[in-house]
């Protein structure tokens, strides 16, 4: 059985199919005065809505089908999100109650305060494509803001939590969120060792994905430097920018509210949740077995 929601991703595709992608290109272009190629498909994109995995999704299908090859493909579970009250279990979120071990202290900053939960990701769906000595089922997140939506990436603490071991915390008074998302996964693939004779084609092929993501091979923003010890990366954490269309798997757009002279906005920073500039934090695994992070933005 699985622990996270599994998503449809069938029923997203046929939500939003390639032609509604390229007719947008279409009257982008028309609208700039600027030409429009006929093979034109779907860019990569930080991957946290429907709509991104979707464009994602038809732009490797078809340059498939189209007889391209993009070389081996290596799995990948990737997280969407679903908007949510509250949030509980060893399941991959960001905000509500952290899934940990109760016996340990709760993590701190270097001046020994507490530092907030942020976020958890859950490799129980992912142990075929996970390291195998992992320290735990669980990885929890910890940190403080550096401003509105921005993490302070030198505060951050890190936590593992077996299931055999763990419990939904009930201190959760400690948190940085306005709001709690639920994981919703979604296996795929990454292709690794996509020729670069297909991007001289004219083709932006979503060959890497940006995304919350347990897998090998992650979009590195800055390259694979880290790479260069030994280590090599099983998961990353990706910063949240809500699209303006299906941010979340159930909210069709962000909520609204009206300024005090009437006209209306968008709620989307209240969802935001950035590393640097739209960053990603990636885990790694030394040939020592020790676990490290790193983190790149653009």
């Amino acid at each position: 059985m699985s622990t996270h929601e599994q998503l449809d991703l069938k029923y997203w595709l046929n939500k939003f199919p390639l032609e509604s992608f390229v007719e947008q290109q279409r009257t982008l272009c028309a609208e700039y005065n600027r030409p429009f190629s006929d093979d034109w498909l779907p860019d990569n994109q930080v991957i946290s809505s429907p709509v991104h995995l979707a464009a994602a999704e038809h732009s490797r299908r078809a340059i498939l089908d189209r007889g391209h090859d993009l070389g081996p493909s290596s799995p990948t579970d990737v997280f969407l999100w679903r908007l949510c009250s509250l949030s509980s279990g060893p399941v991959t979120r960001i905000g509500g109650q952290p899934f940990r071990d109760p016996r340990k202290p709760w993590p701190t900053s270097a001046n020994g305060r507490e530092l907030p939960f942020l976020a958890q990701i859950s490799f129980l769906d992912s142990k075929d494509i996970s390291p195998n000595d992992l320290p735990g089922d669980v990885l929890s997140i910890y940190g403080h803001w550096s401003g509105n939506t921005y993490i302070d990436m030198n505060s951050l603490a890190f936590e593992w939590a077996s299931l055999d071991g763990g419990q939904t915390s009930t201190k959760y008074d400690i948190h940085q969120w306005n709001f709690c998302a639920e994981g919703v996964i979604h296996r795929t693939v990454s292709y690794p060792e996509c020729d670069d004779s297909i991007h001289e084609l004219g083709f932006a092929v979503p060959d890497l994905l940006q995304a919350t993501q347990i897998g090998a091979h992650p979009l590195r923003i800055q390259g694979d430097d880290d790479d260069e010890d030994g280590s090599s990366v099983f998961a990353s954490f990706s910063s949240l920018q809500p699209f303006e269309d299906w941010p979340f798997i159930n909210c069709p757009e962000t909520p609204r509210f009206t300024y005090p002279k009437g006209h209306e906005g968008r709620l989307s920073d209240v969802f935001e949740m950035m590393m640097g500039d739209m960053g990603s934090l990636y885990f790694l695994k030394e040939d020592s077995g020790r676990i490290s992070q790193s983190w790149d933005c653009y």
